[in-house]
């Protein structure tokens, strides 16, 4: 006797500490009650059969819910639900036969809408199995993230894999679970500022029963913009090395970088459409509880927005085209636009007085021009085909300016502003 008591306590253990990565629950509500009234679903497998569940419908059932937690083999390949529910006739009760099945597969598993409604039964299945966010999975989630869980009913998180907490009512008993994790652990009791968890599990199931765990590293949240994005005109009308600069709220981790794409506006369709990208490591600690990054290709006049988000790890981009970007939200349009044209005038004031006096001057006007410069003139002599310098680069920083000292003879003149942009 003994021994039969000890094999039968290490089964026992063995069913209670098992657990399945997929199973059904099904909820079968009494909606009506005919004459020997039954409703019967049955679940199979490649395996073979897995369970049958009948219920009879009579005036004192009506009302009731019912609900069976069906386990399925780990290594099933497909699946089957065959409903077969009937009445027979009796007096003023009518005969009733409805039957349907619902085959899937394992690739394929997860469905939150499996109904059947026949014979005073209303039968709805839940697929119970948790299925990653691969992006997550890979990058981790912070506090800020909108989270997707599916497929399930009653639902529960743990840091630890040992301690587990229901889901709060508004999250909780739905076959697809979303919510901000920020609000899911406020509305838990958990106090998000002094979070100091590096993972968070998630498991579903029904009364105490469960399928899978998924686990997703908590990581901190990318940082967020901090006001708005500062730009600075092209160097020249004429030039595309416009520049920009963003700041966020908090410094990179070591193990991260802030990858930023860049996206242009097509003026013809009116549409933005990505141009390159860049990345870094390291951001400014400005004074202000900001941290900042300047753009460092050159950026021709145009309307722009920009995207981010934290890789970490190795790497230094993330393709244009990865899923990723879709989830992420564009800044606020900001425009790089072209400095002031920057022009100019030249006109002879007066020849030369006399033979070698040397008192003949030129005046330059500065028509237009980019505002807080200076500029630079330089003279060229020329005599026929031959052009020599006769005066180098010289600053100026009136508006108008004489140049004197000049000998009966045949001149040139570039003029510049202090940026190197020329009239053109």
């Amino acid at each position: 006797m003994k021994k039969l008591y000890f094999i039968l306590l290490i089964f026992t253990s063995n069913v209670l500490l098992s657990q399945n990565e997929y199973a059904y629950l099904v909820e079968t509500k009494i909606v009506g009650a005919l004459h020997a009234n039954v409703g019967q679903m049955s679940i199979s497998t490649n395996l073979g059969p897995v369970t049958t569940l009948n219920y009879g419908a009579n005036t004192s059932t009506l009302g009731d819910t019912y609900y069976n937690f069906i386990r399925l083999p780990d290594n099933f390949n497909t699946a089957n639900i065959r409903v077969y529910n009937y009445a027979i006739a009796l007096g003023s009760f009518p005969n009733c036969e409805y039957n349907d099945d619902y085959p899937t597969t394992k690739e394929s598993f997860g469905d939150p809408t499996i109904f059947f409604l026949g014979c005073s039964f209303n039968q709805r299945v839940y697929s119970l199995h948790i299925y990653e966010e691969a992006d997550k999975l890979l990058n981790g989630v912070c506090i800020d993230d909108t989270l997707t869980l599916n497929f399930g009913y009653e639902w529960q998180f743990s840091f630890d894999g040992v301690n587990w907490e229901d889901f709060p009512v508004a999250y909780n008993k739905k076959p697809v679970s979303s919510f901000v994790l920020k609000d899911l652990l406020t509305d838990s009791g958990v106090d998000v500022n002094s979070l100091n968890e590096n993972q968070i599990k998630f498991r579903t199931g029904y009364n105490n029963n469960y399928t899978n765990i998924i686990t997703y590293e908590i990581v901190p949240c990318p940082p967020k913009l901090v006001g708005e994005i500062i730009t600075a005109k092209t160097t020249c009308n004429y030039s595309t090395d416009g520049k920009f600069t963003m700041a966020v709220d908090r410094d990179l981790e070591l193990d991260e970088k802030l990858i930023v794409s860049l996206y242009a506006l097509d003026n013809v369709n009116s549409s933005y459409y990505f141009l390159t990208q860049e990345s870094t490591n390291s951001l400014i600690n400005n004074s202000s509880l900001s941290y900042s990054y300047t753009w460092q290709g050159d950026i021709a006049a145009n309307k722009y927005r920009i995207k981010y988000q934290i890789l970490k790890g190795g790497g230094s981009s993330i393709p244009s085209n990865d899923q990723s970007w879709t989830k992420i939200g564009f800044s606020d349009e900001f425009s790089i636009t072209n400095s002031d044209v920057f022009n100019f005038s030249a006109l002879k004031i007066n020849n030369e007085t006399c033979f070698e006096k040397n008192d003949g001057k030129i005046r330059i006007t500065i028509s237009s021009k980019e505002a807080g410069r200076t500029f630079q003139y330089r003279l060229y002599k020329v005599s026929g085909s031959t052009v020599t310098v006769f005066k180098d680069w010289t600053d100026f920083s009136n508006d108008s300016f004489d140049v004197g000292g000049l000998d009966e003879s045949t001149y040139r003149i570039k003029v510049r502003d202090n940026k190197k942009c020329y009239a053109r």
